[in-house]
Order: C-alpha cells, then structure tokens, then sequence
C-alpha cells in the first residue's frame, strides 16, 4: 500500500517554488532602471559623440548602482567637450551618487554659470533627482524663473507619505537612493505653489519603500 503524503506536505511542495520564484523578483524600482538602461543602449548605439545620450546612458548606470560603467559614460561626456555645462552637470550627478557633496556642488555650481534667459523654455523635464537636492525650494524657483507663461514641468520623483516624519523619511530615503530626501506630496504641491504653478497633480505610480512613492508629478506655469 502506497503511502499518501500529508496534505501540508503537498502544500508546501506546490507554494514553496511559488513564493521562492516571487521573492526573488526585482522590485519595481529596479526594473523601471533595466528598462531605462536598455532603452539608453539603444539610444547611444553608433552616437558616442551625442552629449545628451551619454549623459543619459549614465543616469541610467548610476540607478543600477554601477558606478565604473558610469563613469566611463560621464567621462565619454566630458571628452566631447570639457568647457560644455552639460559635461560638468553629468560629473556633478556621478559625484552626487558617490557621495561627494562638495565635488559635486563644485562641478554643479561650474555648470550653471550661465544660466537659461528668464521665460525662455516650453517644458521641464526632470528624472528623479530633485530628491537629491538640497535646496528643493531653489529647483523650484527656478523652474518657475525659466518657464514661459503656460510652461509645464513633468518631474519623476521619489515623494514621501504626508504621515512621514523627516527621521521616517531619511530612514527609508537612504534605502532608496535618496540623498538629500524625498519631499512629502503636501510639501510638493505647497512648493510648487508657492513659486507659481497651478493644475498641480502629484500621482504615486508604485511604492518603492514603506510610504515612500515612485511619483509622476506634473505643474503648469501660472
């Protein structure tokens, strides 16, 4: 006579690959930066001369915390022309993931000697690093400062629970990747507010820690 198996036994044989197989995904946030870094391949295949893609092959190296690789990218960026801001700000963001703040004040500072006229630009883009700011409240002005009436700004960005205390908030920020913290969705709106945004619509897309958000966050220039 052939003896059966309990049936906790043969739940655990069925659940166990399944919940193995689950865990050992990526998280949402680390796809999303696969994805980016494939996309950017793409993109800078036969046009190593291309400043723009370079730089962006390397914002996509440095979410996957590839820092050598990046490197090579940024420094592909300066080599095309090392008096171009977009060069310095590229080393300024690589110098802002290895936590070189002065460095990395120095390069952004250099790059933005000469800053974009007052009411010249249509659209502000950004791919989450106002997180990495210091000095949100300035990032904001000066979007607001570069933006023609009826300018808009679409920002990817990490944005905290508005429950979150600043300690919750550097807490899981260090585990995410953010260095200078993520700002709440209230403090998003009343910032973007307070410089001369309205139609402010901060939408969380997936969680990327405990009451820590992936976020789409867009603002037309009053």
């Amino acid at each position: 006579m052939r003896r059966r198996l309990p049936a906790v036994a043969i739940a655990l044989f069925v659940l166990a690959p399944l919940a193995l197989a689950e865990w050992l995904q990526p998280d949402a946030s680390y796809r999303d930066a696969q994805f980016l870094l494939r996309q950017a391949v793409r993109d800078t295949m036969g046009r190593s001369d291309d400043p723009a893609r370079l730089d962006t092959l390397g914002v996509a190296l440095l979410r996957l915390a590839r820092f050598d690789e990046a490197r090579k990218a940024f420094g592909k960026v300066l080599a095309v022309n090392p008096n171009d801001g977009a060069a310095l700000a590229a080393f300024g963001k690589l110098a802002l993931f290895g936590d070189r703040a002065s460095e990395a004040e120095s390069l952004l500072t250099l790059a933005a000697k000469d800053p974009l006229p007052a009411a010249s630009i249509d659209v502000v883009i950004s791919n989450c690093v106002i997180n990495l700011s210091a000095d949100k409240p300035a990032v904001m002005a000066e979007m607001a400062r570069v933006l023609r009436p009826g300018g808009r700004v679409g920002i990817s960005d990490v944005v905290a629970d508005d429950a979150l205390d600043e300690a919750e908030r550097a807490e899981r920020g260090s585990f995410v990747g953010c260095i200078a913290g993520a700002l709440s969705f209230g403090e998003y709106r009343r910032g973007l507010e307070a410089v001369g945004f309205r139609d402010i619509a901060v939408t969380p897309t997936h969680a990327v820690a405990d009451g820590m958000w992936s976020a789409i966050v867009t603002a037309v220039r009053v």
